[in-house]
């Protein structure tokens, strides 16, 4: 072309393509998990699961700090309990899995009830739920999706700058992730008090391992499965008359507040370096023998053993693991 102020445009156009290629690529270095497979090691003379196929981390590229997942809302409503939850994951200290996007439905290593767990970081497996009355439930769903709207509009304001912060996700909306588990989420005051107010229910096995983790919640019903074996549960529910536990949609990695997240970032080798290798939420509660024939196949698939000792042993074993990070 002859017209030397269409070649001057074209070449700005290309320039800023390239630049806004360039910043999506950093964005999603920055907030997106890292994919990867495990390999068995031994850490702490006690051999660690490496499984057989490959597993996302919660960490950015350069495992600098923690990031999540999350779903859209559930539509056209929340999913009342119960709810049957699979999960082959590791959690090198305490963590949450999984949880619901704008209130608590966790499952994870979370709330110590010792405190020497408090103090090591090394909860037993537990699950937790916060119960709302059923008509509030519906009431508040409009105001729900309004604010997640809100959240993923916040993603098309104008940004120039090059920073990367939680800021800088605001950007131009080439800059906004593709996949379906898109943004950030919300930012909430990390020092607000986190003690549990809804219903607990914990198991006994700490973290540090690979596990083919199953989680029922179902109120007074609640189930926690590991490998295969049925937890000796400890429930403390708080129920009110007509009240019950939803599933608004799913954060992945953290707590819905990323209070808790899986991973850490900038701590010492082995903290805080959780991975899930595959996550499966069913609404309604299994049968018993569907759920042995789900564990069989995940752990069959991942390599994962089935326990050669009884729950006593099993439990006592992992009691002491723990004691030697006291």
């Amino acid at each position: 072309n002859d017209n030397p102020m269409l070649n001057v445009r074209q070449q700005e156009l290309d320039l800023l393509t390239k630049r806004r290629l360039r910043r999506k690529r950093e964005l999603q270095r920055e907030v997106l998990p890292k994919v990867l497979n495990c390999a068995a090691k031994a850490r702490d003379g006690r051999p660690q699961l490496g499984i057989q196929q490959p597993c996302v981390q919660f960490l950015n590229l350069d495992s600098s700090h923690a990031v999540r997942l999350f779903t859209p809302p559930f539509k056209p409503s929340p999913v009342p309990t119960p709810i049957t939850v699979f999960c082959v994951g590791i959690a090198t200290e305490d963590g949450c899995f999984m949880s619901g996007l704008k209130r608590p439905f966790e499952f994870g290593h979370l709330y110590p009830d010792t405190p020497r767990d408090d103090m090591i970081e090394r909860s037993p497996i537990c699950l937790f739920t916060e119960c709302v009355n059923t008509t509030l439930e519906v009431d508040t769903t409009q105001k729900r999706e309004e604010d997640t709207d809100e959240k993923d509009a916040s993603f098309n304001s104008d940004d120039s700058s090059c920073d990367m912060s939680l800021e800088a996700a605001r950007g131009d909306p080439g800059f906004k992730c593709a996949c379906p588990f898109s943004g950030l989420g919300d930012i909430i005051d990390e020092d607000h008090d986190i003690e549990p107010v809804g219903n607990v229910c914990r198991g006994n096995l700490g973290p540090g391992c690979w596990h083919c983790y199953v989680a029922v919640f179902d109120g007074v019903d609640s189930m926690i499965r590991i490998d295969g074996l049925a937890e000796s549960v400890r429930c403390n529910f708080n129920m009110s008359s007509g009240a019950t536990a939803f599933l608004d949609g799913l954060t992945i990695g953290a707590d819905h507040a990323f209070d808790m997240s899986l991973c850490f970032g900038q701590g010492s080798e082995g903290e805080g370096e959780g991975a899930i290798a595959e996550l499966a939420v069913f609404k309604g509660r299994f049968d018993d023998r569907d759920i042995e024939v789900m564990e069989q196949r995940l752990m069959t698939k991942y390599g994962i053993p089935s326990p050669n000792i009884p729950e006593s042993e099993r439990t006592e074993e992992d009691r002491y693991y723990r004691l030697a990070h006291a």
